[in-house]
């Protein structure tokens, strides 16, 4: 049983080397990194002056007490429906509704 175990974790280690050597050799860019903010890698990409990234940054900040709100309500109606979704007799009328 151990040493099954070792295959499998030495197979997924040369596996992954195996994948990321190849992406490194055909040049492929990798992934976002986890945990970026979607909208900073989009005003990188547009190549968008230190100007203009304040006045768009004051502008989100302007509008995040508005947002707040409409967040707290959407995040409530996820739950609920989470919970709608996960009862024991399945109501599909709860969960349409």
């Amino acid at each position: 049983m151990k040493t099954r175990k070792l295959f499998y974790w030495f197979a997924a280690i040369v596996l992954f080397g195996l994948i990321d050597y190849a992406t490194a050799a055909a040049n492929i860019s990798s992934p976002e990194p986890p945990f970026q903010y979607p909208i900073v890698v989009r005003l990188a990409e547009l190549g968008v002056t230190e100007t203009q990234e304040n006045q768009i940054r004051a502008i989100l900040q302007e509008a995040q007490p508005g947002f707040q709100p409409l967040l707290k309500q959407y995040i409530a109606e996820r739950r609920s429906l989470r919970a709608a979704i996960h009862t024991a007799p399945v109501d599909e009328t709860a969960i349409r509704a």
